[in-house]
């Protein structure tokens, strides 16, 4: 179901009943606990005593595993609800109505793990394409991977309904782009960037420079400013998918952004 609603509150209490109806062991105090919250002040920004502030509300969305795009359209609501300026508000509306409100499947952990080699959100994506055919040999042929392993991919995503069947053929989860667990230190998270830095380092090899686009720039920052660059980087990558990927296209691309410390520092881990 479509979330449109048109205040902070609104769209909070929307998203925790919808949650709840996928959990039904969650509530507002276990909510409040896990947002790090007193769960009066949540009771009372829920029933509209309480004005939400930003600080609050990305505590809140946090803790119902928002992605950044979610984040970002409550924070635009609050802008809204707080500001005296009328043609501000106005800019904002009109920017929200430019956007879809999103719509996630989020994927737990545990269901990460069994799905984290690349080529499972390959063929995910690959299903989009407007010439492709269910067929694991022209699967396989198109991402340069072995029938067999088309085959496992494919009965794992099944098993996961991301992958569902359409007559004689089978596409992705068609409301929802598929978001993945965020700021996870665990061997398969590494292992899945490891292999997309290897398939840039492939590309290099195959395609012309007007068939990619590598970019590279070394900025001078804080630590502290992490936190926002990664924030930023996340809300990019939500509005390049939005923009740019549709079905019924041609083909599949992958986007990689590496943002890391070239130099040493004092601070070893975050």
């Amino acid at each position: 179901m479509k979330n449109s609603s048109t205040t902070p509150r609104q769209f909070l209490a929307f998203e925790i009943q919808e949650r709840k109806l996928r959990n039904t062991r969650l509530s507002l105090r276990h909510l409040a606990i896990t947002a790090g919250v007193n769960a009066s002040s949540l009771t009372r920004v829920l029933n509209g005593s309480r004005q939400i502030t930003p600080a609050l509300a990305i505590r809140i969305a946090r803790a119902l595993n928002f992605g950044t795009e979610e984040i970002q359209h409550l924070l635009d609501l609050i802008s809204i609800e707080r500001s005296k300026d009328q043609k501000q508000r106005q800019k904002i509306v009109d920017q929200i109505n430019r956007k879809k409100i999103p719509t996630s499947k989020k994927i737990s952990i545990e269901n990460f793990r069994i799905i984290a080699d690349w080529e499972h959100f390959a063929i995910l994506s690959l299903t989009k394409t407007k010439k492709f055919k269910a067929n694991p040999i022209w699967i396989a042929d198109r991402l340069g991977i072995s029938v067999s392993k088309v085959n496992a991919a494919v009965e794992r995503l099944q098993a996961l309904n991301l992958l569902v069947s359409k007559g004689k053929s089978y596409t992705a989860v068609e409301d929802a782009n598929i978001e993945t667990p965020q700021n996870i230190s665990e061997s398969y998270v590494r292992e899945n960037h490891r292999q997309h830095l290897q398939k840039a380092i492939d590309a290099l090899k195959i395609f012309t420079p007007n068939q990619r686009e590598f970019c590279n720039l070394s900025v001078v920052m804080n630590y502290s400013h992490l936190p926002e660059a990664k924030k930023r980087l996340r809300i990019f990558f939500d509005e390049f998918n939005r923009d740019f990927d549709q079905a019924g296209m041609d083909e599949v691309f992958q986007l990689n952004v590496q943002l890391y410390p070239l130099t040493k520092s004092k601070v070893e881990t975050m």
